[in-house]
C-alpha cells in the first residue's frame, strides 16, 4: 500500500522551515530516548512549537492564513 505524499508547511508560530519529526524532550537515557523518537509529531527546531501529527501542523497554518 502506497502512502499519500503529504506537504508539510513552515511552522504557524514564527514560519521557520526548519522541521523535526518526533517529539520535544530534554536530556534523557539512551533507551527512553529511543522510545521518544518512535513517537509522531512535527515539532519547530527555532520556537519548539509542537503538533501531534502532520495534519494537526497543517491545519494550524491554515487556520493562520
Amino acid at each position: 500500500m502506497k502512502k499519500k505524499m503529504v506537504l508539510v508547511h513552515p511552522c504557524p508560530k514564527c514560519g521557520s522551515n526548519f522541521l523535526a519529526h518526533g517529539k520535544p524532550y530534554g536530556c534523557t537515557t539512551p533507551r527512553i530516548l529511543a522510545w521518544l523518537g518512535s513517537l509522531h509529531g512535527v515539532i519547530c527546531v527555532s520556537c519548539g512549537h509542537y503538533a501531534p501529527t502532520v495534519k494537526a501542523w497543517n491545519g494550524e497554518w491554515e487556520k493562520k492564513k
